[in-house]
């Protein structure tokens, strides 16, 4: 790239030195790393322009980002890393990616009520928490994503949606409208885009999804809730009918739809040679990265920070004659089982009998994370005790009851 055009290879070293990401916290050492990066890639070029000498009023330089790595963790660490050191007065970027399978909720909602856990976990699909608000998304790699990171003077979302769009039908004959939700529809009726964004101080992203090519078994199957008898004041995501655009036009591509839509984000650097570039994200090129996906992996950020919700469900059961009816109430807060009543009815009347028992249960059951696994673990012991009373009788309706229980995770 250097001998590129006649530019001496020197003066061609100081365009790049001022124009990798602007990063105004980079070390001279991690500026040597992202030089290093990029040289070797050798597929964007770079203005000569002083970080820090533009403002959010003056003509902005757009940045293509693709990111190599189809880890969810990953992609998202790298997004928030964009966001909090990308130079946003001078720069406005479009960083576009895809995913391993993965059940991607919004900032304020439960994972319990937006998705089968225990069936995510079965099939050894991702649980995601994202820093961004609104509704539950499935992603996998026939899933495009996109994400504009620019100063909150820029933030446009219908401009972006209208980008992407407008970048696709220039070259595909496919009907895509965007609807007063600023969803991306196909052929008037399907849903093949879901929307969200952050906005902090004077920084914003906004992304969405792409429904290229999907696996629909694993979105239908994974995004219906087994929870039942929930209060929660967690945003819940709004249902829609969804197509893949592919069942439509089935020879669109990933790559494709990357290079209409990057292309179409760079026609703003009039008079500048300007490029997609593909990148590794590592720690070594962006510093902090490993500590973002750290935090997003983390079970307090994915389950820990759901809003506080509680759970009430009723059974009945008859047996020898006689109407056993049983009631748990449990409140969840931060993850874990934070407050548990069971109360069994010999009919209308509580049953003393059994109070001992189901007390302890509830001793042994506080504070759990709410996790199936854990809260089965401790069942199992409990019903390996019942097994040695010699009052069969009890012993049946113990096992109805941890039964009972196992139905609320």
């Amino acid at each position: 790239m250097c001998g590129r055009s006649g530019i001496n290879p020197s003066s061609k070293m100081c365009m790049l030195m001022t124009k990798v990401f602007n990063l105004t916290t980079l070390s001279r050492l991690t500026l040597h790393h992202h030089l290093k990066h990029l040289q070797s890639k050798s597929i964007i070029s770079f203005s000569s322009k002083t970080p820090g000498s533009s403002s959010v009023s003056s003509p902005v330089e757009h940045v293509v980002l693709v990111s190599d790595s189809t880890n969810i963790f990953i992609n998202l660490a790298l997004e928030d890393w964009i966001f909090d050191h990308g130079d946003l007065r001078a720069k406005s970027y479009l960083l576009m990616w895809r995913n391993s399978p993965a059940v991607v909720i919004g900032r304020h909602q439960n994972p319990w009520m937006e998705c089968n856990v225990s069936e995510a976990r079965r099939r050894k699909v991702e649980i995601v928490r994202r820093r961004s608000g609104g509704g539950t998304v499935y992603h996998d790699e026939g899933n495009v994503n996109f994400s504009f990171i620019m100063a909150r003077p820029r933030y446009n979302r219908k401009a972006n949606l209208e980008l992407v769009v407008q970048a696709i039908l220039s070259r595909w004959d496919v009907d895509l409208t965007l609807n007063k939700r600023d969803d991306i529809i196909l052929n008037g009726a399907y849903k093949v885009s879901g929307t969200a964004a952050k906005l902090s101080g004077d920084k914003t992203y906004h992304h969405f999804t792409f429904l290229l090519d999907v696996n629909k078994e694993n979105l239908s199957h994974l995004l219906q809730s087994k929870l039942v008898g929930v209060k929660s004041k967690a945003t819940e995501s709004v249902p829609a009918s969804v197509m893949n655009v592919r069942e439509v036009t089935p020879q669109m591509t990933f790559e494709e739809v990357v290079g209409s839509v990057g292309h179409s984000f760079l026609q703003n650097n009039l008079n500048k040679e300007s490029y997609i570039e593909h990148v590794d994200p590592t720690e070594e090129v962006f510093p902090g990265l490993e500590k973002n996906i750290e935090n997003l992996q983390s079970w307090e950020w994915i389950f820990g920070n759901t809003p506080k919700f509680s759970i009430f469900r009723h059974f009945s059961n008859h047996s020898n004659g006689t109407v056993y009816n049983l009631k748990i109430n449990m409140i969840i807060n931060k993850g874990r089982i934070e407050q548990i009543t069971i109360d069994l009815y010999l009919g209308k009347e509580q049953c003393r009998t059994m109070v001992t028992e189901t007390d302890s249960i509830c001793a042994k059951l506080m504070g759990l994370r709410y996790i199936s696994e854990e809260v089965v673990s401790v069942l199992c012991q409990i019903e390996g005790m019942g097994e040695k009373t010699s009052f069969s009788e009890v012993n049946d309706v113990l096992i109805w009851i941890l039964t009972c229980i196992r139905q609320c995770f």
